[in-house]
């Protein structure tokens, strides 16, 4: 694990534990779990504390218990391409090495604005529209964000294209100052017309600071993240306690 990813994920970490459950299992060692969130691995995953950990008997052991009692499944975040057919997901991180004004001025962006005084609500709504979640992941969704809103700088934005709602993506301020972007979403009606990376565009021109993201989904990582501007730092792989039992134990024997 890279220098650059550990500081990446200590950012990411100083937004998660401020809507989720954690559970200390060392000095640095911390697993995150959020309670009817299962289809999320990612938001039920233990931090490594930095590039050259080995999960120990005891913390794995801890973490176990604490999935338990959350009747969780739970998992660890781990490096290395061997993990990639043994994952549950993998998260790929990237950052915007270009300043904000930088791409203020590309011409594909004008056409987009932010809707005047987005409501969470709305927000949670277009989100819904956007990737097809059920009424109650929606509601619980609501809850999570009004929760870390109230913690940490956070803006919710409601984009339009020529005036039209076409998608959202949130910006979380992390502990060191950076941005955090989330919740990057296109309504159906807009996917598939090319829109993706003048969007991201045009959120990053309306960003203040550095920006991270991470993303699973096969077409942000490989496609818009990096049309868009981002460049990849590193893979990373959301693994099950299990599997990590499984072949961590039979890796660190050899």
């Amino acid at each position: 694990m890279s220098q650059e990813l550990s500081t990446l994920l200590r950012e990411e970490e100083s937004i998660f534990r401020n809507f989720n459950s954690y559970r200390r299992l060392s000095a640095e060692c911390v697993a995150y779990a959020s309670p009817d969130s299962q289809q999320i691995p990612h938001w039920n995953m233990v931090y490594p504390p930095d590039g050259n950990h080995r999960y120990t008997p005891g913390e794995l052991r801890l973490a176990q218990d604490f999935y338990s009692e959350s009747k969780l499944t739970g998992h660890v975040l781990v490096t290395g391409d061997e993990w990639a057919d043994r994952c549950a997901e993998i998260s790929e991180y990237f950052v915007a090495d270009e300043t904000p004004g930088a791409v203020a001025q590309a011409p594909e962006i004008t056409e987009f604005s932010t809707a005047a005084g987005t409501d969470l609500d709305d927000f949670c709504g277009i989100i819904q529209a956007a990737f097809a979640l059920s009424e109650g992941t929606t509601s619980y969704f609501r809850k999570k964000m009004g929760t870390l809103s109230a913690a940490v700088s956070s803006r919710f934005w409601i984009i339009e294209y020529q005036g039209r709602r076409c998608g959202t993506a949130s910006i979380f301020k992390t502990n060191l100052g950076s941005d955090f972007l989330f919740n990057f979403g296109v309504l159906p009606e807009f996917q598939n017309k090319h829109l993706g990376k003048a969007m991201l565009e045009y959120v990053l021109s309306r960003t203040e600071s550095k920006v991270y993201t991470y993303s699973h989904n096969p077409v942000m990582r490989e496609t818009l993240l990096p049309a868009a501007g981002f460049r990849s730092v590193q893979k990373a792989y959301v693994v099950s306690l299990d599997n990590y039992a499984r072949w961590g134990a039979r890796e660190n024997a050899q």
